[in-house]
């Protein structure tokens, strides 16, 4: 699926307009990067805050807030890679499972499936399973990726990066963007009359991030080199990147990506704070380590980290956090 694209104002003199000859005009593309060579069946989720459109198993264009108000997004779409190997768009995979639905419901993940080749053989090193899930009443969406090695070998320096070029209330001209890195979370705003502020952060730490001209940022998580720029001002474009280590042969590793919309800088911060859960039993002493079927208390702030507890199997964290009762977490060794 061929993306959009944005043409730059040119003026034409008469002279080219009665001359024979043929001009090639200047074009401002959003993603002259790469070319899909996927199609996907994009699924819509309202709430009563917020409107996303288009949300396809390998990237989507339009995001609403207020629900009724201005698109702020042009492109979001992740990437993956592993060891010396150059990122991969998700695009260039083959979804093998389209969302079940064309609209969905708010408070209900939805999950496409997506085989991806990460080098330059033939062979499918893993399948990506791209949820979405819109909370009732909140400016705030999550994206989840649950990657899965089928590769056969481990692939060593695994990494996902996501990277979002706004359009901050249906406009580019007034845009600025920046990485706040007491919180570790990227954000985009207009300086316009209607002031909107976008974001986004992930579960994990993130390794590096992007925040520059949306070409430029797209060109970075394209080669993997992101040059952990601050801030910029212009038709900006913002990413992050998550180094995961080793996937082994056949495991299963989970990323959350929260993506929210406000109104000041304050109200996204306090949306992209980073998740604080402690663990304990059910008497209230601290404990990391429980034994299969050993119930888990978790109290904290923010939606629950993907924790792993040494010698369990399953678990289930109990209760769910109050501020997050649409979210049930199974803890995974």
């Amino acid at each position: 699926m061929e993306k959009q694209t944005k043409i730059s104002t040119i003026l034409i003199t008469l002279f080219l307009v009665l001359s024979v000859s043929v001009f090639s005009m200047s074009v401002v593309a959003r993603d002259t990067l790469h070319t899909s060579s996927t199609s996907s069946t994009a699924i819509t989720i309202h709430s009563d805050m917020i409107r996303i459109d288009d949300f396809s198993a390998i990237y989507s264009w339009y995001w609403f807030y207020p629900i009724t108000g201005n698109n702020h997004l042009w492109l979001e779409e992740p990437l993956m890679c592993y060891g010396a190997e150059s990122p991969v768009w998700l695009s260039e995979g083959n979804v093998i499972q389209e969302y079940n639905t064309s609209t969905g419901s708010p408070d209900t993940w939805y999950d496409a499936v997506i085989k991806l080749n990460l080098d330059s053989d033939l062979q499918d090193d893993i399948n990506v399973t791209r949820s979405i899930m819109v909370p009732s009443g909140q400016k705030y969406f999550f994206v989840r990726y649950t990657i899965e090695n089928i590769n056969g070998s481990d692939l060593d320096n695994f990494s996902i990066f996501q990277g979002v070029d706004y359009d901050v209330d249906d406009s580019y001209d007034n845009d600025e963007g920046g990485y706040d890195a007491d919180d570790d979370f990227v954000w985009a705003h207009d300086t316009g009359s209607d002031g909107t502020y976008v974001g986004f952060t992930g579960e994990r730490t993130s390794a590096h991030h992007s925040v520059d001209n949306y070409s430029v940022m797209w060109r970075e998580l394209e080669t993997g080199s992101l040059t952990d720029a601050n801030n910029y001002s212009g038709n900006v474009g913002v990413g992050l990147e998550w180094d995961l280590g080793t996937l082994h042969d056949g495991q299963q590793i989970e990323l959350i990506v929260k993506f929210a919309f406000a109104n000041n800088y304050s109200e996204l911060g306090n949306m992209l704070i980073p998740p604080s859960v402690e663990s304990s039993n059910l008497s209230g002493d601290t404990q990391d380590i429980f034994q299969p079927g050993e119930s888990v208390f978790a109290e904290g702030s923010g939606y629950i980290p993907n924790t792993r507890y040494r010698g369990c199997p399953t678990i289930t964290l109990y209760p769910q956090i109050a501020s997050y009762p649409h979210i049930t977490k199974t803890v995974k060794l």
